[in-house]
């Protein structure tokens, strides 16, 4: 009976493992799929902020350069929500995509953009940044799991 445990044990991870697990999209799928992330950047703020945020996974953390810590989800998207819920709106978004590598169910980006929103009291704020992310596949889309980003003098 003992020998025949790993043969159990390998037919249990094989047959049932693999009938559980989620198929990941080729790497030329998984781009397109990162490449929209991107390209939407926060324009879907203006429309519908929760979907917005499931772009991000719940364990997602930001970190700006020259800050001494990063700043988790929950206390970044209060930041946004309020932002947004002060009458500011995103009016423009441009991002140049430097590359996207994935790796199975990983992968990295990293771009530059220029974000246009229109401040509560009607002026013009232009934000010129670079990022890169970690994603990962999750529940069957990719989830930003980790930000840097960098700001840009205009």
């Amino acid at each position: 009976m003992l020998r025949a445990l790993p043969v159990i044990c390998f037919f249990c991870f094989v047959v049932i493992g693999c009938s559980t697990t989620k198929s990941i999209p080729s790497p030329q799928e998984a781009k397109n799929e990162i490449l929209q992330i991107i390209e939407t950047g926060p324009l879907l703020l203006n429309e519908n902020f929760e979907s917005w945020t499931e772009n991000y996974h719940d364990e997602w953390e930001v970190w700006f350069s020259g800050q001494p810590s990063v700043r988790s989800k929950t206390p970044h998207m209060s930041v946004v929500r309020d932002y947004i819920a002060s009458g500011a709106t995103v009016v423009g978004f441009e991002a140049e995509i430097v590359d996207i590598d994935v790796f199975g169910d990983i992968a990295f980006d990293r771009f530059s953009a220029i974000e246009r929103l229109q401040e509560s009291n009607g002026q013009l704020r232009i934000v010129r940044f670079s990022s890169s992310d970690l994603l990962i596949y999750e529940n069957e889309w990719w989830q930003i799991f980790a930000t840097s980003i960098a700001f840009l003098p205009e």
